[in-house]
């Protein structure tokens, strides 16, 4: 009985014959089986799914690095709660405030946004008093001043209370809502506030960081608003001194000369504040 000729398929390219190298090799083939098998067990089980919100929205931009920062400073082991707000322009004034006194759409949903997480956070959650502190800036901005300072308030008593006393995070909060009670004009507690970021600043970070420059900076600047001129004096020379050992000091900085000779200027008088 003649054998039977072997097919040949067109267009298998001979992948076909591949195999026939199992048939002539069975014990190695099988070893190889077993590695890749052993090999794919360990990559499964190093898959991970993210399934994180903030993945969703990733991007390369400032405002997600601006972002990442915060979530880094204030990190939670709550879920997130992401409110997406889509725009043009969101924070330009023409945008926040329009026509006679109304705010704008952006401000509403911002507002909006605020309301969403204080029904999805508890209130002593760092994240909703974040939120209230974007949002006493923005109404600032808008010289809506007593709803800015009751934003802010809120949000420096959760801080106050999830913060430990020594962290560096808490001098970053104090500097910034004491912007906010100046700008209202609550100076007596914007220079509270001031003075007592800079005793932290001084006691938690390094006489070269930029940081505990620009709230020397800030404190002189207050001291000169309110008059307070020996106060002001000592802390305008202090900054200046701090100056040469900050790599890269805040551009604010440079007005810390004007700020000692407007001190310097201000009556005796006016000394104690």
């Amino acid at each position: 009985m003649s054998e039977e000729p072997r097919r040949s398929f067109r267009f298998s390219f001979g992948l076909d014959r591949l195999g026939l190298i199992a048939l002539k090799a069975p014990y190695v083939s099988a070893a190889l089986i077993l590695l890749l098998t052993i090999a794919a067990v360990f990559g499964v089980m190093r898959l991970r799914v993210d399934d994180s919100l903030s993945e969703l929205f990733r991007t390369d931009t400032k405002e997600f690095r601006q972002y990442e920062e915060i979530d880094r400073r204030f990190p939670s082991s709550e879920y997130d709660v992401l409110v997406v707000v889509d725009g043009k322009r969101l924070l330009e004034r023409d945008n926040l405030h329009r026509g006679s006194g109304e705010p704008g759409r952006s401000l509403v949903e911002l507002e909006r946004a605020q309301t969403i997480l204080s029904r999805e956070l508890s209130p002593d959650d760092t994240r909703l008093a974040l939120a209230q502190g974007r949002l006493s800036t923005v109404y600032g901005e808008l010289g809506r001043h007593q709803e800015a300072v009751a934003h802010a308030r809120a949000a420096m008593r959760t801080f106050d209370a999830r913060l430990p006393p020594d962290s560096p995070n808490r001098v970053l909060v104090l500097r910034s809502f004491a912007g906010v009670l100046s700008a209202a004009g609550e100076h007596g507690e914007a220079l509270d506030r001031l003075r007592a970021a800079q005793r932290l600043a001084d006691r938690v970070l390094p006489a070269t960081h930029r940081d505990r420059l620009g709230i020397h900076v800030d404190l002189v600047g207050e001291l000169v608003a309110n008059g307070v001129r020996d106060e002001a004096i000592a802390a305008a020379r202090g900054a200046i001194a701090m100056m040469p050992g900050v790599v890269d000091p805040p551009e604010r900085a440079t007005s810390l000369p004007e700020l000692l000779r407007q001190a310097q200027a201000l009556p005796r008088s006016r000394a104690n504040g």
